[in-house]
């Protein structure tokens, strides 16, 4: 018995320590904001739609922040899903073609934290195949982010301004 709880005693300090050392170790906000434009960058050079749809939060409003796409085809499919399915295709037709990824490029200006909600103050661009095309020209705006996760959160973009 006495072994029992000795053992018992010992995993619970050493769950307990591992818990400390992951809290202790997770990313500040500003390195947090930081990752969440470098994965969408990535999520573009790699051909991967999933990495970069994963970074919008489930309450971002496609057709709010992106009104041509009210336009598209959706089928029985949400919009959503819809924009998801072409950003694959798109991304898939490139990669396929041996053509370069869309550029997207970023600056961090400031980032706030207030009530919970996170406000970051950025200029982003979207450069197309090739090179030359400007999708978004170098647009300075407010991001909303919203945190999931509590011991080793992530970021997920709920709203920004227009990048139109």
């Amino acid at each position: 018995m006495q072994l029992r709880t000795t053992s018992l005693l010992a995993a619970t300090a050493i769950f307990a320590v591992v818990l400390l050392v992951l809290w202790a170790s997770r990313p500040d906000t500003d390195e947090q904001v930081a990752q969440l434009f470098a994965d969408i960058r990535t999520g573009l050079e790699e051909y991967d739609a999933d990495t970069f749809m994963a970074r919008l939060d489930e309450d971002y409003d496609i057709a709010a922040h992106w009104p041509r796409a009210r336009e598209l085809p959706t089928g029985d499919a949400s919009l959503r899903e819809t924009v998801h399915t072409l950003a694959v295709r798109y991304l898939t037709a490139l990669k396929l073609r041996g053509s370069n990824p869309p550029r997207f490029t970023f600056e961090i200006h400031d980032v706030a934290e207030t009530d919970g909600a996170i406000v970051v103050d950025a200029t982003v661009t979207l450069d197309d195949v090739p090179r030359t095309v400007r999708v978004t020209p170098a647009r300075r705006a407010s991001f909303r982010l919203r945190r999931h996760g509590w011991l080793r959160p992530t970021l997920r973009i709920i709203g920004h301004d227009p990048l139109r």
